[in-house]
C-alpha cells in the first residue's frame, strides 16, 4: 500500500492532528504490510498560493508552457501525481479560527484543476476526473464543534470532504482529537481519538 501523508499544522511534530495522523498512519501500515509512506508537510513547505502568474501557467496549455511557467505549475504537477500514485491519503487537518489552515486550503487549489482533475458537465456541476480512493481526515481543535451551537461554526469539515469529492475522492473518513483548548477534557481527547480509528474501515489495497 502507498500511502501520502498530507500534514497542515505550522506546529510540526508537536502538532495533535499530526500526531493522530501518524496514529492513523501506524494502523495502516499494520495492517497493510510492506506499505510505504510519501509525508508532505505543507506547513514547512509553505505552498504557493495562487497568483496571477501561477494560473496564467495553469490555463496555458501543457505543451505550450514556457520554462518559467512549469516552474509556476511544478507544485500542482507534483500533487497531483502523488494523489494518483497513491493507494490512500491521510491528512491532518489543524483547525485554525473555524476553517482549515491556508496551507491546506493552498494545496486544494492546486489540486483542483478543471479538465485534469475535474470536469463540468452539461448542467454546471463539477465531475471528479480522479480515481476514488480512501482519505482519512485528523482533525484537533481547541474547541468541542461536535454538537449546536458550536457545530454550526466548523467550516473545515465539510469543506474538505466537498473539496475532495469534487475531484472524485468520495470515500472521506474524520477522526477528531477536540476540545484540546479545554481544561480536563483535553487530557483523553487525543487518546480517545486514537482509539477509534476503525480498522474494520481501512480496506487492504
Amino acid at each position: 500500500m502507498k500511502i501520502l501523508q498530507i500534514l497542515s499544522s505550522a506546529l510540526a511534530a508537536n502538532s495533535v492532528s499530526t500526531k493522530l495522523s501518524n496514529a492513523i498512519v501506524e494502523k495502516l501500515k499494520a495492517a497493510n504490510t510492506g506499505s510505504s509512506v510519501i509525508i508532505k508537510d505543507l506547513g514547512a513547505i509553505q505552498p504557493p498560493h495562487l497568483n496571477m502568474n501561477i494560473l496564467g501557467a495553469l490555463s496555458t496549455p501543457v505543451d505550450a508552457r514556457t520554462p518559467e511557467q512549469k516552474l509556476a505549475t511544478a507544485f500542482s504537477r507534483e500533487s497531483i501525481a502523488e494523489i494518483i500514485d497513491a493507494d490512500v491519503i491521510v491528512v491532518g487537518l489543524a483547525f485554525y479560527n473555524f476553517s482549515l489552515p491556508s496551507v491546506l486550503k493552498a494545496w486544494i487549489d492546486h489540486i483542483s484543476l478543471a479538465r485534469v482533475t475535474f470536469r463540468y458537465d452539461e448542467h454546471g456541476q463539477q465531475i471528479g476526473l480522479l480515481q476514488n480512493k480512501p482519505v482519512y481526515v485528523a482533525i484537533a481543535s481547541g474547541g468541542i464543534y461536535r454538537t449546536e451551537p458550536m457545530e454550526a461554526m466548523d467550516f473545515a469539515k465539510n469543506y474538505f470532504a466537498l473539496a475532495m469529492k469534487t475531484i472524485g475522492l468520495a470515500d472521506t473518513r474524520f477522526f477528531i482529537a477536540d476540545g484540546m483548548g479545554v481544561h480536563g477534557y483535553k487530557d483523553t481527547s487525543l487518546q480517545n481519538a486514537i482509539e477509534s480509528i476503525d480498522l474494520c474501515y481501512v480496506k487492504k489495497l
